[in-house]
């Protein structure tokens, strides 16, 4: 008989990252959408941060914090996601670390 596997449970922001994951976040407010990487969260807030990233990003256009947030898994094969184009959107001032 087969070994039962365990599952696979990603609930940190440094699991997204390790697995390749992506945001897909999508500005309710005017409707500016697209993909932003995980590495700039973990390195505001740390790789044991909940995926729970709502109050952390603003739009790029409108500045609006109406943002729906949702994880963007790999396609088979898929390296970790990079990319070098603009963001779509970015991190909220109120994610910042205290100084």
């Amino acid at each position: 008989m087969s070994e039962m596997k365990k599952p696979v449970i990603i609930d940190t922001l440094g699991k997204l990252l390790d697995g390749g994951y992506a945001f897909n976040l999508w500005c309710v407010d005017c409707t500016r959408g697209g993909l932003l990487p995980i590495d700039p969260f973990v390195k505001k807030l740390g790789r044991d941060h909940p995926m729970d990233i709502d109050g952390h990003v603003k739009c790029g256009r409108c500045g609006g914090k109406n943002v729906e947030v949702r994880i963007q898994a790999p396609q088979a094969g898929d390296r970790p996601f990079q990319t070098n184009e603009r963001r779509f959107m970015s991190l909220s001032d109120s994610s910042r670390p205290a100084s």
